[in-house]
């Protein structure tokens, strides 16, 4: 949780020591069998977020396309990739990515993903315009 709370003020170096070590966890559950499935979707997503958030589109995307890969059930991380894809124009991936998003978590909406990336520090506040953006360009509805 500290991991999180770090990556969500923008403050990657501090948080950094906590990721490498959640990384290295999330390496030797692949090599080990399963351990906690909520634990690793957890430090999926927030590796995905950090990458993100850090204007890594690239990196991020890859760990959100393990995620999707390890846990297809999981409507969270197609969500992030249709974002991705329409951000870098992939059209059909991001309607592809956001029909799965839309299947798996149906009442999704920008307002409600507005809700759980509150702005914090300007880089953050431009990234957050880019999620944004990108999910609305996949088609992510506004809500109510």
């Amino acid at each position: 949780m500290m991991a999180l709370m770090l990556v969500r003020q923008g403050r990657f170096d501090e948080a950094a020591s906590y990721l490498a070590w959640m990384r290295s966890f999330a390496e030797r559950r692949r090599e080990h069998g399963p351990s906690d499935r909520r634990r690793l979707d957890f430090f999926y997503r927030l590796f995905a977020e950090t990458a993100f958030l850090q204007g890594h589109d690239n990196e991020s995307y890859e760990w959100l396309c393990r995620w999707s890969a390890e846990m297809p059930d999981n409507g969270r991380p197609y969500l992030m990739l249709a974002a991705i894809d329409a951000l870098h124009g992939r059209e059909e991936q991001a309607r592809a990515h956001m029909a799965r998003h839309r299947q798996l978590l149906p009442y999704s909406t920008l307002r409600y993903v507005e809700m759980a990336y509150p702005p914090s520090t300007s880089s953050l506040i431009t990234q957050r315009a880019r999620l944004i953006e990108g999910m609305r360009n996949a088609g992510l509805p506004e809500g109510g």
